[in-house]
């Protein structure tokens, strides 16, 4: 939605060694202007964008300070490109808003992410929902040394992390600290690590120490080092609690990170050590080994796609009792190759969210690529033995280019994500995210194509309208009817007699991830996928999004005496047979 221009005024408090920024906000999203130049909230993705700044910022310029009141506690993110970017390479960083009746200081360093040098435009999240009320009343960038003081810890990135989230009784413990310095004081002294493993009461188990130092000039540092107790850790939550103290400042710096050990009663998970996973596809091949495919990251960057950045790989892990995980080198990995544009106009920036079928003794592994726009299409590569893939020439195979009820194009963002293929009745169907017009309004669908060979896609249709953009669609057929998945905010189960139309949202719950998070508790799933066992039960595997160590679990799908989904149990010795 367009407003009129809207100029930040009244800069009361400009900081020492500050530059004032011009702010004229250009563009608002689900936020409405009050009386008195004061904002309201009116949706669940509110934004302020500015009109590009005719102001030259030095990279010394890193730290952005926001005067800022709200009537409640939020979350508010900055979103800005530097001179030059498209906004695919839009930076983001989330602070967080105390409610207050006084205006109140917030600095952010856009350096954070070492990728700072310069500033093109600003965006201002002020929360993800409605009824926030907030005024602002300065926006200005300054530099580092310009910082209050007591600010300087507030800025300091350091995080301390186990490589996963849960273990088994017995494993190493490893550990990585990364800290990102640019503000500490006096960065060529001497510092201690201590590194405590606390039980669920607070007592110490074991420890370790590190003597440490940043030289001027560096950034980011990180420390690795592993945990071994006297005696194999019983199940149950544990915590690392990291230590850092600056021997001539006397900073002191700490950091919390909670992990567990698994009891045999407990659901089964899947994580890759140090890396994070989101989207993923599980399949068991001939000799009943479970392998899983999932987006990678790095767990100390954000979660994020951007040039540069994340979601350039495709892990794998295999198990024979969805327990003890093997991890092999990445099925597919835009580090690796260099993926041939020749005669095809698309060349893949990125790969998302596998999905692995078995066909005729073969494996066909589809998943996103996206080009530099992040505009989505679906490639396929193939395997005999799923660890060997080998791309198709003819990549890309489906997306929605000429289809006048999308909205796609090559030359921007486009939603063509989250491939999803299932085999009926000598057919294959292609399931992905779009954004589609449903009577001259956007919406978000699930769109389907009809294939017989897996690489030449005819017929999309819409399957179903979620409006807001769904994600990781997944299908399954039970007791003759047919369910999907849906996740993120056109998530939940929907229902159809055929694999086409007529798809219906039901009031069968998503698994809940929750339930089978313990004891480190989790925001819940946001991706689900179907695998269906020799003796006819099906597994249900469940995605779930947190920093520092996203997880899979996995628990059996609950049917009545027609087939029709009911609920969900762990899968205890699901490999028993």
């Amino acid at each position: 939605m367009h407003l009129l221009p809207v100029v930040i005024t009244g800069l009361l408090t400009m900081p020492q060694g500050a530059v004032e920024l011009p702010l004229v906000w250009e563009q608002m999203n689900n936020i409405e202007q009050q009386e008195g130049g004061s904002y309201r909230t009116t949706g669940p993705d509110p934004w302020i964008l500015s009109e590009p700044l005719d102001l030259p910022i030095k990279p010394d310029y890193s730290i952005l300070h926001i005067e800022l009141k709200a009537d409640q506690d939020a979350q508010g993110e900055v979103r800005w490109l530097m001179p030059g970017d498209s906004f695919v390479s839009e930076r983001t960083l989330a602070f967080q808003v105390q409610s207050s009746e006084e205006y109140s200081s917030y600095y952010i360093d856009l350096a954070q992410k070492n990728i700072f040098f310069g500033l093109d435009r600003l965006r201002l999240d002020p929360s993800h929902g409605a009824g926030l009320n907030f005024s602002i009343r300065s926006i200005a960038m300054m530099r580092p040394e310009a910082l209050p003081e007591a600010e300087i810890t507030e800025l300091i990135d350091f995080r301390g992390y186990t490589s996963k989230l849960h273990y088994l009784p017995g494993d190493t413990i490893e550990y990585q600290v990364r800290v990102h310095a640019f503000n500490y004081p006096d960065q060529s002294s001497t510092k201690t690590l201590d590194v405590f493993l606390l039980d669920a009461d607070g007592n110490e188990i074991a420890h370790a120490l590190h003597w440490w130092g940043i030289q001027p000039g560096y950034r980011i540092r990180e420390i690795s080092g592993y945990i071994t107790p006297d005696l194999p850790l019983s199940p149950g939550a544990y915590t690392m609690k990291f230590v850092s103290e600056d021997l001539r400042s006397g900073l002191i710096l700490e950091h919390q990170h909670d992990f567990a050990i698994l009891a045999d009663t407990d659901a089964f998970v899947y994580e890759t050590p140090f890396k994070y996973i989101k989207d993923f596809s599980i399949i068991r091949d001939k000799d009943s080994l479970f392998h899983i495919f999932s987006i990678t990251g790095d767990f100390y960057a954000t979660h994020e796609w951007m040039p540069n950045g994340q979601e350039r790989t495709l892990s794998h892990g295999t198990s024979r009792d969805l327990r003890h995980w093997t991890y092999h080198r990445p099925a597919l990995s835009i580090n690796d190759k260099t993926y041939p544009d020749s005669e095809i106009r698309y060349q893949d920036q990125g790969v998302w969210a596998p999905h692995v079928i078995q066909h005729d003794e073969r494996y066909y592994l589809f998943y996103t690529s996206i080009n530099t726009n992040v505009s989505q299409s679906i490639s396929v590569a193939v395997s005999d033995d799923l660890y060997h893939w080998e791309e198709y020439e003819g990549n890309p195979v489906f997306n929605l280019d000429g289809v006048d009820w999308a909205i796609w194009s090559q030359d921007h963002w486009a939603d063509c994500r989250d491939p999803m293929v299932f085999h009926d009745n000598e057919t294959f169907y292609l399931y992905v995210t779009a954004s589609v017009l449903v009577d001259s309004v956007g919406q978000g669908a699930v769109v389907v194509a009809e294939s017989k060979d897996l690489f030449s896609w005819y017929n999309p249709q819409i399957a179903c309208v979620t409006p807001p953009v769904p994600e990781s669609p997944h299908v399954w057929k039970s007791g003759g009817n047919f369910y999907m998945y849906t996740s993120a905010g056109g998530g939940g189960v929907w229902e159809s007699d055929n694999p086409v139309s007529g798809w219906k949202l039901t009031d069968i719950a998503r698994v809940p991830t929750q339930e089978y998070a313990q004891p480190i508790p989790t925001s819940g799933g946001y991706a689900e996928e179907v695998l269906e066992l020799e003796d006819g039960s099906i597994l249900v595997a469940a995605a779930t999004f947190r920093y520092f160590g996203n997880s899979i679990y996995i628990a059996r799908l609950k049917m009545d005496e027609n087939g029709r989904p009911v609920g969900y149990e762990s899968p205890y010795n699901i490999t028993e047979e």
